[in-house]
């Protein structure tokens, strides 16, 4: 048993990028917009640990940036909340890694971050 939990947390954070970064393919692609992602790595004492989604905003409305911006973390919950109620070990280290995401996002993100459309100067 222990195992399995092990492999779900080695196997969920590569799961929690592809659902972020595909809930804002998805939502782009709701307004009929397509974005073209990058994958950059993320360096942990020089040595690259994980790999971030970069994409640009669609010009669009602005209603339309904000719901692009948040169904990564809306979609993130979403999933999250299916797989506790279908796999509740899984589904629970993924909502635990979620909100760990969330919460840490300010500090990795940069420039390229989803909540940079709420800023009163943002121009896609």
């Amino acid at each position: 048993m222990w195992l399995l939990g092990l492999i779900s947390f080695i196997v969920t954070p590569f799961v929690l990028m592809l659902v972020h970064e595909g809930g804002h393919a998805l939502a782009a692609g709701m307004f009929g917009y397509f974005i073209d992602f990058k994958f950059i790595p993320l360096y942990l004492l020089g040595i690259p640990v994980f790999f971030r989604g970069v994409w640009s905003m669609p010009a669009a409305k602005r209603w339309k940036q904000y719901v692009i911006a948040m169904s990564g973390f809306g979609f993130e919950f979403a999933v999250g909340i299916v797989l506790a109620l279908c796999y509740q070990m899984f589904g629970v280290i993924f909502l635990l890694l979620a909100v760990v995401h969330i919460a840490l996002y300010p500090f990795y993100c940069g420039e390229n971050n989803d909540f940079n459309v709420f800023k009163e100067d943002y121009d896609a």
